[in-house]
This record gives C-alpha cells, sequence and structure tokens, in this order.
C-alpha cells in the first residue's frame, strides 16, 4: 500500500458512504494541478533547467530578495498572481530579480502565454521573443510537476511556502522555519518534506484565490494535441493477447465439452424421481450453466472483453450461491425448495409484466417464460419476493461460507462492469492523453480496449463447482485442467 494512503478502518463510515479522514474537514478543495502548479510556472521552468543545488541557491536567492522588496507592502505571496498584484514598481523588482538570477532563456516559454499575469513586466525583464520549441520546454517542465508529492513538485511548493512565509501570512515554530529556509540540507527530509506540502496546501484551502489557472490549460489544450496512451500502430501486445484467448480455446473447449457430457451422465446416475427435486436440479442445474458461461466466453474468445468480467461475476456469484445451499443444508435448514421458489417467483412477476404492460422484446418468450413460471405449480400458489432469495447479501453469504476473500477480490470489481459504474467505463473504454499540458486528462480508446485475462480465475471457480457436485452426488471426477504456458525463450 502507498504509505500516504489512509487505511481502510480509518475510514468514517456513515450508512453505507465511507469517508477518508481529509474528506471530512471544512475546507475548500485545492487541486496542485489544476489550481497551484500554473500559478508556479515560473518556477517550474527554473527547476526544470537548474538541477541539484543550483537549483536550490537560485531559489534562495530569488525568495531572499522577494522577502526584501515586499517589506513596506502587502502581498499574498509568489505566485504569478501574487506577484501580479504588487504594485508596479515591486511587480517589476521582483519580476527581474527572478529573470536575472534564473536567466531569460529559462523564462522565455512565459511569453508564449497571452492571458500570463503581468505579461508586459515578464516581457520586459526577459526581453526575447518566444520560439516554437518553447512550448515543448513548458510540457516537459509541466510533466515533472504534475505529481504533487513527487520530489520535483515539493521543491516547487517549498519556493511558493517560502513566498507565503515572508508575506507574513503563515507563521511557524522556529525549528521548523529552519528546516524550510535551509532545505534539503537540515532537517529530516522524511518528515521536512511532508510539513512543506502540509503547509503549502494549508494556506490556500484556508483562502483558494487562482484565476489564470484555468486560461493556463485552456490555452494548451487549445494550441497542443493529444497524445493517446495506446499505440496502436504497435500490435504486439494485442496480438500476444489474441493468441492466448485462442490457445485458451484450443486447449479447453474440448475439455469443458467433455465435462458436460460427464455432468449430464452423473445427472441421470444420480437422478431417483421424476418429482420436482429441488436439490438434485439446483447443484447440477448451477453447475451446467456456470459451464455453459465460461464455455461461450472461451469458444467465443470474449475473455480479454467486458464480457470476460461479466463472466467472471456470474459465476462468482452462482458457486458462491452453490456453497451456501450446502451449508444451509448442514444447518437443517430447508434451503433448496426456497431457492427454487424464489426463481420461479421472479419468472411470474417477468410474465406478469410483460402481460400487464404488454411489453415486447425478442430478449422474452412470454409464452415460455408465462409456462416455466407455472411449471412446478400454478403460479398463483407462489409468493414473489421482490428482495435477495435468502435473508441474507452477498457479502453476508461470502463471510458465511468463508469465502470473503473471493468476495474481495473479484465480486464489487465485476458488478462495476455489470452496472456500468465509472471504473468499468474508464478501464475499458477510455485511455489518458499523455500530453501533460492537457493535465493527463481521458480520451476515449481509438479500438476495443483488450483487459487482463480472467479464464484461469473461472477455471478454478468452476473446479470448486464440480468439487460441490461430487459433495451432492459422489463420484463425479471431472475436473477442468490448467492449460500450460509455455517458457519465453531466453
Amino acid at each position: 500500500m502507498d504509505n500516504s494512503s489512509t487505511p481502510l478502518e480509518k475510514y468514517k463510515q456513515h450508512k453505507k458512504t465511507l469517508t477518508p479522514p481529509l474528506a471530512t474537514l471544512p475546507f475548500k478543495s485545492s487541486s496542485w494541478i489544476d489550481d497551484r502548479l500554473p500559478e508556479m510556472l515560473w518556477a517550474v521552468l527554473i527547476r526544470m533547467q537548474w538541477e541539484g543545488e543550483d537549483g536550490y541557491r537560485v531559489f534562495r536567492e530569488i525568495t531572499q530578495e522577494f522577502c526584501k522588496h515586499i517589506e513596506h507592502v502587502s502581498i499574498r505571496g509568489i505566485t504569478h498572481t501574487d506577484i501580479a498584484s504588487a504594485p508596479v514598481e515591486i511587480r517589476e523588482k521582483i519580476i527581474q530579480t527572478i529573470v536575472d538570477k534564473a536567466g531569460a532563456e529559462t523564462l522565455r516559454p512565459l511569453l508564449l502565454f497571452t492571458g500570463l499575469p503581468a505579461l508586459d513586466s515578464w516581457q520586459k525583464a526577459i526581453s526575447l521573443s518566444s520560439k516554437e520549441e518553447d512550448i515543448s520546454t513548458v510540457a516537459w517542465s509541466v510533466a515533472e510537476a504534475l505529481p504533487h508529492q513527487s520530489q520535483f513538485a515539493t521543491d516547487i511548493r517549498w519556493v511558493k511556502l517560502i513566498g507565503i512565509i515572508g508575506a507574513k501570512r503563515l507563521s511557524m515554530p522556529q525549528e521548523m522555519l529552519e528546516n524550510f529556509n535551509f532545505y534539503p540540507n537540515k532537517g529530516d527530509q522524511r518528515s521536512v518534506r511532508p510539513s512543506i506540502r502540509s503547509a503549502e496546501i494549508t494556506d490556500d484551502l484556508l483562502d483558494p484565490q487562482y484565476k489564470w489557472a484555468s486560461e493556463f490549460w485552456k490555452f494548451n489544450y487549445e494550441n497542443t494535441s493529444c497524445m493517446p496512451e495506446k499505440n496502436e500502430s504497435n500490435n504486439e501486445e494485442i496480438s500476444e493477447l489474441i493468441h492466448i484467448l485462442r490457445a485458451d480455446r484450443e486447449f479447453y473447449v474440448k475439455q469443458l465439452s467433455d465435462s458436460r457430457d460427464a455432468l449430464i451422465d452423473h445427472f441421470f446416475i444420480t437422478s431417483s424421481t421424476t418429482k420436482v427435486d429441488s436439490r438434485h436440479e439446483s447443484i447440477f442445474g448451477i453447475a451446467i450453466y456456470m459451464l455453459d458461461v465460461f464455455l461461450e466466453c472461451v469458444g467465443l474468445e470474449l475473455a480479454s472483453g467486458i464480457s470476460g468480467r461479466v463472466t467472471l461475476r456470474i459465476m462468482m456469484e452462482s458457486y458462491v450461491t452453490l456453497k451456501y445451499l450446502f451449508h444451509k443444508e448442514k444447518a437443517g435448514d430447508v434451503i433448496w425448495d426456497s431457492y427454487r421458489d424464489y426463481g420461479v417467483g421472479q419468472l411470474s412477476l417477468i410474465s406478469k409484466k410483460y402481460e400487464e404492460q404488454d411489453l415486447k422484446s425478442p430478449l422474452v418468450n412470454r409464452k415460455h417464460i408465462g409456462y416455466l413460471a407455472n411449471e412446478d405449480k400454478w403460479a398463483e400458489f407462489v409468493p414473489i419476493n421482490i428482495g435477495h432469495w435468502d435473508e441474507l447479501d452477498l457479502r453476508k453469504i461470502c463471510v458465511k461460507v468463508g469465502e470473503k476473500k473471493l468476495y474481495d477480490m473479484f465480486y464489487s470489481y465485476s458488478s462495476g462492469y455489470v452496472h456500468g459504474s465509472w471504473g468499468a467505463v474508464r478501464e475499458s473504454a477510455m485511455q489518458s492523453c499523455l500530453n501533460p499540458l492537457h493535465r493527463l486528462h481521458r480520451i476515449p480508446s481509438f479500438q476495443i480496449s483488450l483487459l487482463p485475462n480472467p479464464n484461469e480465475e473461472c477455471r478454478k471457480l468452476l473446479n470448486k463447482t464440480f468439487a460441490l457436485v461430487n459433495k451432492g452426488y459422489p463420484d463425479f471426477k471431472s475436473r477442468i485442467r490448467k492449460r500450460p504456458v509455455p517458457k519465453k525463450a531466453s
């Protein structure tokens, strides 16, 4: 786990919402990327060109002079907007100091931005014309600054913090102040760096004042192109995934077909009555249903698509349902009929809705659904349960049968695909734009995304189900073997 990430146990729960501690604080949000980074663009450019101790020296000289310049004026800090708000004479002294210490060539890319606060003062101090390659310089520099906890970004946030302290907007203990003044050469940096980031953001959470940032990002979007994350001219990875899907099909389809035949044979061997036998029919029905879902997925090579996640969800929930039925049976509960009656009630509900609302769909054969709803007994004698077939939800069922880990690994993830949640949409239908001047925003995937292959997890679930079939009706030996993965040539 990321050391900066709060453990789930420390989240605050209210009903069905888990909230991280920081999100409960009564502050306005402040984004490093969206709001604060553009305001320190001059420092970003310097940090990119002046590395190591030379860079820290330049920043110290600038901030020392800044503090002298603002000694008798009211100013918020050392951001672009702050500097532009100072009286013209002070503003030009600050900007001239920055240019003198860092060099006009370093800061020339600032002149690209027509909406830059105090642009005329920057033009006067830099006294150069912008060049075509300057936008690339800005892009590479911003790319380094985007991760808000990186060393690069922390350096920029340190400069901004010194400006806030110099403007007397923030006070702190002498020891901490010395650590900041002599950063990064004083104090334990494992605590100093987080302190810098925490202090820098605190001022802005209390009183955010950013106006130019939106113009900065708008200019970049209008004047630079998107850079798709996925290089679709290089199909090596796609070809490898397709090769694996085809290898799975060739290896598993015959086995699955043979296992299906074996299930049917065992069904008839163990069948003892023509009466409704909820236990017998449910065990074999669930197993065959799961096998067929997996067979479709493998046979049609769907595993690395959205359908593969839905397959995993179906198989996981079906397996847990069957295991729970055995668990309840062991406890002495009459449960097989309840499971079956619930399903019949659902069919009756569907049949009535289609009939009463005169619904029509090629998906639903109204006559056939009506027949199934009345198959065991007249539907008028079957209650319709509009909740879950058991009093427990699936999470609690997984806990009961010792499959909580399975629930945590697969249920929420695959449910996102069933419900069309943003996480699923993002993973499968969208990609990142790698242009740092676009804030690494999301754009559509130009081809259908190929996702990690869940076939092995589906195989394990199916074999677990076969073991339950054997538990209910012994001597069912069929299992699906794992496809050997050829060793790569060294």
